[in-house]
């Protein structure tokens, strides 16, 4: 903290850009140098969307789709605004009842198999000395403040059928669990931890309204314990989880001063918004050539046949982590991007592709499902920054990198992301919510899906069990259809010193052997190395 006030501290404050500068590093994504700056997507490696909608640097504000069209310092100073950014209040109880049924929950429906056990988990710090009704006030507050962890869903054949009741429908004492870890080893810990996860798994029961489990694991009075969250994928995403985290941490840290918890304003519910895009798959019919062109694109079988969803389950997928090491990832999710001009997402695919073509032998483009974050201003007045929800957008890309050097492969991909309106929200509207086009997108999906998270702050590997498990991680039932037949999903991990990019593969385990796989995450990681030389070097 003293090396991040010195940093304030050089900045001189008055101007629009040194404004926002102090700004952009009192909400954690550190210190963006003056000059031609780095953009904030990249710098925050997907934090940007963390300091959305709170109130802006000396009385400026800014709406969601500023900051990621205007991903540099430079550009959003000169944009903000001095008053209100226009977001429309919603009427009381408007939050509440039916929700539609959005693109991405279609898509998870459509798959079919049991579905009770499709999880994200996080772990929140609880301060030490806290007791049992402090932590269930604090997750009452944060289920009484965050509809979507309330919701009912109900799945009829191939259609949710989704209702948000009043905030006091759910009592946090029914879904709160208390373990004792005190004077265990980091070892049995890290054991508790996994047993526990499985177990709040299990408890899952979507069609009541049980979404959220949340076990406190306790240290002892003198320790720092953790309250792990486990969210059915239907209400929460990566962006949510920075939005729920620090909303508990809030709540326990004021419960424990005896303080009122106030938590910052949802100007958008979730249900408000998923009725407003269920409205939006009219308007995108212009769209649809488009998306019959990607899905034109060969794709040759990765296996010897295509995904069978009697077989291809969870539990006979293979799974392998790999890290790309600071000194590699730091450059690449920074200069590298920046270099471009581009998202993080360029130079992760661009690599991919390359791998993908040298991987099988080929030299065209590469058909890839591609995951968003979802939150795209579809109307005026909207604004999501705060509300906690599934927003995700999964639609294909074909992206073809050419065979010359890799910075003329990375503007190519670059180009072709940007030919997508509105980073793809459309194509699940077209599949899904227009009844004229939905037949439209019949076939088999993309063999190979792609989702990066963003960055995520995290325990050194010196740190306890506890901290360690508080990191992402999520699962699904044991009898679930794979979606793809090879699955990356990459985040970030910075611990302090750097980022990690972490990337967990998964695969169809009766198509691809682990050594096949493996041969493709080396063939990845090269290409991103490659692409990080090519820019320090001058290439």
């Amino acid at each position: 903290m003293d090396e991040l006030a010195e940093d304030v501290a050089d900045i001189p404050v008055g101007r629009p850009l040194d404004n926002m500068r102090v700004y952009v590093l009192d909400t954690g994504l550190g210190l963006v140098p003056p000059g031609v700056v780095g953009e904030l997507y990249v710098a925050g490696g997907g934090v940007g969307r963390g300091f959305v909608g709170r109130p802006g640097p000396a009385g400026g504000g800014f709406s969601p789709r500023d900051v990621f069209r205007w991903r540099t310092v430079e550009a959003l100073a000169g944009v903000a605004q001095t008053a209100s950014v226009g977001v429309v209040a919603e009427a009381a109880g408007e939050s509440l009842g039916e929700v539609p049924s959005t693109p991405v929950m279609s898509l998870f429906a459509e798959r079919g198999g049991p579905v009770d056990g499709f999880y994200q988990s996080m772990g929140a710090r609880v301060p030490s000395g806290t007791r049992f009704p402090q932590v269930e006030r604090s997750v009452q507050a944060v289920l009484d403040h965050h509809d979507a962890l309330r919701m009912c869903a109900v799945l009829e054949g191939d259609r949710w059928e989704l209702t948000v009741p009043a905030a006091d429908a759910l009592r946090a004492g029914s879904i709160l669990r208390r373990v004792d870890v005190a004077g265990l080893s980091q070892d049995a810990v890290a054991g508790v931890v996994v047993e526990q996860r499985v177990a709040a798994q299990g408890r899952l029961v979507p069609a009541d309204g049980v979404l959220l489990q949340a076990v406190w694991f306790d240290a002892g009075p003198a320790a720092e314990g953790l309250l792990l969250l486990v969210v059915h994928h239907l209400v929460v995403d990566g962006v949510s989880w920075r939005i729920l985290v620090p909303d508990v941490e809030a709540a326990l840290a004021a419960v424990v001063a005896g303080r009122e918890v106030e938590l910052a304003a949802v100007a958008t519910s979730f249900r408000r918004w998923a009725r407003q895009l269920a409205g939006e798959a009219e308007v995108r019919a212009g769209e649809l050539a488009l998306w019959q062109r990607v899905a034109r694109t060969a794709d040759p079988l990765l296996g010897a046949r295509g995904l069978d969803p009697l077989v291809d389950v969870a539990s006979s997928a293979g799974q392998l982590e790999v890290r790309l090491p600071v000194e590699v990832a730091g450059p690449l999710l920074g200069a590298v991007a920046s270099a471009f001009r581009g998202e993080v997402n360029d130079v992760l695919l661009t690599g991919l592709s390359r791998a993908v073509n040298r991987w099988r032998g080929t030299d065209g483009p590469v058909l890839v499902d591609l995951e968003g974050h979802g939150r795209e201003e579809v109307a005026a007045g909207l604004d999501v920054t705060r509300t906690v929800g599934w927003f995700t957008t999964v639609y294909p890309v074909s992206l073809e990198p050419g065979s010359g050097d890799v910075g003329s492969s990375v503007k190519r991909v670059k180009e072709q992301l940007r030919e997508i309106p509105d980073k793809g929200i459309g194509y699940g509207l077209l599949r899904y919510a227009n009844v004229d086009t939905a037949t439209e997108f019949e076939g088999p999906a993309p063999q190979i899906g792609f989702n990066y998270l963003g960055r995520f702050q995290t325990g050194t590997h010196s740190d306890g069990a506890l901290t360690q498990a508080a990191g992402l991680s999520g699962g699904m039932d044991a009898g679930m259809p794979l979606a793809h037949v090879v699955e990356v999903n990459a985040l970030a991990e910075d611990s302090g010193e750097g980022p990690e990019l972490r990337a967990v593969w998964s695969w169809a385990g009766e198509l691809l052997s682990e050594e096949r796989v493996a041969e493709l995450a080396q063939a990845w990681f090269e290409e991103l190395t490659a692409l990080v030389q090519a820019v320090t070097e001058g290439a």
